[in-house]
């Protein structure tokens, strides 16, 4: 089944990143400011943000509402629907597909092994105050922004895999700090080593791009979502047992091991796929 769109705006999506990236980079500072007035990190110095929170979600609602509200989908095609068929035929027509699901889930992990958890950490590991905590998320909003550009030039330019041989142990590294930090400077440090977690997603997306075949893309997005979220939710309960019984600083380096010699084997293992869509050999290194 294939959708496509009518009347969608490329100057509105352009105007929206903007904006979202703008947000990111100042809200972190601005969200520290406000729990520093409304008395420090507590229940009653953070509530105030789930207020602004909500402000800004409506005011979202709205923007979407009046810009995008014209726009209509249909539907190209008719297919039928067969749950086991369709995954079947998805991996026989899919080159490495199957190796992928793995680095891609793992690829995952973070959002719910390692983000959730890093702010908790930061702050009752390692004392760090509002400031330093909206310092850190400011640092990883910023590396996204400033080094997305150059390295996705450089993916394009080198492959993929190379890029993401840079931006997935700079990761492993903020975790390494975060951990081993002695003070409010590496922990920012951390902080904007780990904005190198979502410059390699869209790198890795533009990788998967090119290994699934387009008329299988729909089924392809159905399958790795559950597989990626089977997986997180396991993981991030575990990382849950970790900190309890084991230790908080292991929920990071667990991820950095499975990370290391899970999916970086995997991954080396991989055909470069730029060009495949073009036609064009890859190399596989």
């Amino acid at each position: 089944m294939h959708w496509t769109v009518r009347g969608a705006d490329p100057i509105i999506a352009l105007r929206c990143y903007i904006l979202s990236g703008r947000f990111q980079d100042f809200c972190p500072v601005l969200g520290a400011w406000l729990v520093a007035r409304s008395g420090g990190i507590n229940v009653e110095g953070i509530r105030p943000l789930f207020f602004v929170a909500l402000v800004i979600t409506a005011g979202s609602f709205a923007i979407v509402f009046a810009w995008l509200s014209s726009r209509k989908w249909t539907i190209s095609a008719e297919t039928g629907f067969n749950l086991i068929q369709d995954i079947g035929q998805l991996f026989r027509e899919g080159r490495h597909l199957k190796r992928w699901l793995i680095i891609s889930s793992i690829a995952q992990l973070p959002t719910g092994m390692i983000l959730p958890f890093s702010q908790v950490f930061a702050h009752q590991v390692k004392g760090a105050n509002e400031y330093v905590l909206g310092a850190m998320v400011t640092g990883s909003a910023l590396t996204s922004v400033l080094v997305a550009v150059p390295l996705g030039r450089l993916a394009d330019r080198v492959g993929r895999k190379k890029a993401l041989y840079v931006t997935m142990p700079l990761f492993w590294i903020s975790n390494l700090i975060l951990v081993w930090a002695a003070g409010p400077v590496g922990l920012i440090v951390a902080g904007i080593l780990q904005g190198f977690f979502y410059i390699g997603g869209p790198i890795a997306g533009a990788m998967e791009r090119e290994l699934v075949p387009a008329e299988q893309m729909g089924r392809w997005l159905g399958v790795v979502r559950f597989f990626r979220m089977i997986l997180a939710a396991g993981l991030a309960f575990a990382a849950g047992l970790i900190w309890d019984r084991i230790g908080p600083q292991y929920v990071f380096l667990t991820f950095v091991a499975i990370d290391v010699f899970l999916r970086m084997p995997l991954l080396i293992g991989m055909p470069e796929t730029m060009g495949w869509r073009l036609g064009k050999p890859a190399s596989s290194r």
